[in-house]
């Protein structure tokens, strides 16, 4: 198992000069922890909210707090864990990573709450197989847009809005697809895929292809 880094650092001691560098975000793209929240908010409160019914990130629409949902995340990570579903294709994760360097890439830093289920992550990358893949802890959202990585997915809204505000240098983000995230428009730099399996064959396919933009 790999320990987590704080700031970014070159995946695999591969230079960024031979390899492109893809961040993955981890809540929402790669765990299915909508899930999980959910299912203990519905127990809570005698609802029935899936998804479908997170439409923004201010938590109105399922009747939700910022406090509830903090609570609810923490739990679901330190309790839970085994039981949050796993999104991304494995074999497609090896395939795309003998072309690129990965990381996953999860706003979790200089938040006491959400660092603290830093090691069940870990815990649930390796249970899943896939520990060995470098683990960084970033600023939230917006601030990924600034780190050092040529390709981003993420299902982040905030992350969307920052990335088509400017051109960051070439950098591309593979928005997945969420309702809460629908009112943001493909641009130069996003791209809305399906789930993280799509972005993984984008990629794969992107690798073959002498056109694809680069991020010096």
């Amino acid at each position: 198992m790999k320990s987590i880094n704080i700031m970014h650092q070159q995946n695999n001691g591969m230079s960024h000069m031979t390899r492109k560098l893809v961040a993955i975000d981890v809540d929402s793209t790669i765990a299915d922890l909508w899930s999980v929240i959910l299912a203990q908010h519905n127990a809570s409160q005698a609802t029935n909210y899936t998804v479908d019914d997170v439409v923004d990130w201010n938590l109105e629409c399922i009747n939700m707090t910022n406090e509830q949902w903090m609570d609810a995340y923490v739990k679901a990570w330190k309790d839970m864990s085994s039981v949050i579903p796993l999104l991304i294709d494995v074999r497609l994760l090896r395939q795309a990573e003998r072309h690129y360097g990965i990381t996953f890439l999860t706003s979790r830093k200089d938040n006491g709450s959400l660092e603290s289920t830093s090691q069940p992550l870990m815990e649930w990358l390796e249970r899943h197989g896939i520990g060995d893949i470098e683990v960084v802890l970033s600023m939230p959202h917006r601030h990924k847009s600034e780190l050092d990585y040529d390709f981003f997915v993420d299902d982040s809204p905030v992350l969307a809005e920052a990335m088509c505000s400017e051109d960051y240098g070439g950098k591309k983000l593979f928005l997945v697809d969420t309702p809460y995230n629908r009112k943001i428009e493909d641009c130069a730099n996003v791209t809305r895929v399906r789930d993280v399996n799509e972005a993984l064959y984008r990629l794969i396919r992107f690798a073959s292809n002498a056109s694809v933009p680069k991020h010096e």
